[in-house]
């Protein structure tokens, strides 16, 4: 290679390193490339990853906020979780026995995925249980409103006044003895509301007491001095047991109670029998000789 030839290619090589250095620089001062066609050049790109970044950082701060406010919203709904369950702490042991067996349920169901028929037979017991449960919160509810209906307090309507001529709830007057257990329900059935009023000795009493007593709820009074009581006869009461011996009795017979109340529980409990079948109670309510509640 000629000595002109070589010295050539070196012009060449220099002149595009200079042509290049040229399009860099204008690229950066301009955002614009010489060559026809060449847009977006360095300028321009930075601008972009400014705005991104600026985009970005904005970002970031509305997520620092959200944060923010969804650990404010935990704190809360941690505390009205902790609320709830310090209000819970009663649960019946017999409830949670059955929640127990859910969840062992639960757990079968899941290890036999594999037969249908064991899933679908633990499927059912787990019903069963549920319904249960159900029926015991149920239960526990209808006993904290009867539970209202026993709270009797009241303050003296007078200065002085002798608290023995208010003898109190229907309810905590008599008791059931253990051979008489049975009639229970039937009992509570046959005093109906009446199991809430309330023994006082006499009616002057009763309006001193609806009037300055102080009472938390509405009440009945039974005054002594003024209750008129049905009772079965003798005649209708032997009559019934000879014609169902051993299966009728008084609801009045399976009480007791203080003597000086009997007018009372006759008013509640007089007119009414217990009887152990259906059929005998029957007889007692039809029969053309009785024809009495049972």
């Amino acid at each position: 290679m000629s000595k002109y030839t070589q010295e050539k290619q070196q012009y060449d090589e220099k002149a595009k390193d200079v042509t290049q250095l040229e399009e860099l620089l204008q690229s950066l001062t301009t955002g614009v490339a010489s060559d026809e066609g060449r847009e977006g050049g360095f300028m321009q790109q930075l601008q972009e990853a400014k705005k991104e970044a600026s985009e970005a950082a904005t970002a970031i701060e509305q997520s620092k906020l959200r944060i923010s406010l969804l650990k404010d919203e935990s704190k809360e709904i941690n505390g009205n979780l902790k609320k709830a369950l310090k209000d819970n702490t009663g649960l019946l042991k017999e409830k949670e026995s059955l929640e127990a067996q859910v969840a062992s349920l639960d757990a079968r169901i899941n290890t036999h995925a594999f037969k249908p028929e064991a899933k679908r037979e633990l499927g059912q017991q787990r019903a069963e249980i549920m319904s249960q449960i159900e029926a015991i919160d149920d239960r526990r509810r209808g006993m904290e409103a009867q539970m209202g209906n026993f709270d009797f307090q009241y303050q003296d309507p007078v200065r002085n006044f002798d608290r023995s001529k208010i003898k109190g709830l229907v309810a905590q007057l008599f008791n059931i003895e253990d051979k008489n257990k049975f009639a229970a329900t039937a009992l509570e059935i046959t005093a109906g509301g009446r199991i809430y009023n309330v023994i006082v000795d006499d009616d002057e009493t009763g309006a001193l007491l609806l009037k300055n007593g102080g009472l938390r709820r509405r009440v009945t009074i039974i005054p002594l001095n003024k209750i008129a009581a049905q009772q079965l006869s003798p005649d209708v009461i032997n009559f019934a047991k000879s014609l169902a011996p051993g299966r009728v009795d008084t609801a009045l017979s399976l009480i007791g109670y203080p003597d000086d109340l009997e007018k009372a529980m006759a008013y509640v409990f007089g007119s009414t029998f217990v009887c152990k079948d259906p059929q005998t109670a029957e007889q007692m309510a039809f029969h053309k000789n009785i024809r009495k509640k049972a």
